[in-house]
């Protein structure tokens, strides 16, 4: 019973953690992660390709918040109803 007490705190503290990560302005490469649900790694080799906006002081990547949620709206694949609205303004 303490084990399903335990992992009940860990779940609760997890989305804690990821509602005070969304009010933050600039994130660490963990944060970012945990906020994109993206591995650390992945993280890592966006970064060395210069494909997700960072910066980076010192040796410390340090990502603002706002950018990331544009980049993760990046490539948005258009629904059904998205291309028939903007074909019905085309023809009309």
């Amino acid at each position: 019973m303490n084990d399903e007490l335990d992992k009940i705190v860990l779940e609760k503290l997890k989305k804690i953690e990821e509602g005070l990560i969304t009010t933050k302005p600039f994130l660490n490469i963990e944060e970012v992660s945990t906020f994109t649900e993206i591995s650390k790694s992945t993280i890592y080799k966006l970064t060395s390709t210069r494909q997700i906006p960072y910066y980076k002081k010192a040796k410390n990547l340090v990502f603002d918040r706002i950018e990331i949620e544009k980049w993760l709206k990046l490539d948005k694949i258009v629904s059904i109803e998205e291309i028939d609205k903007e074909s019905d303004n085309f023809f009309f």
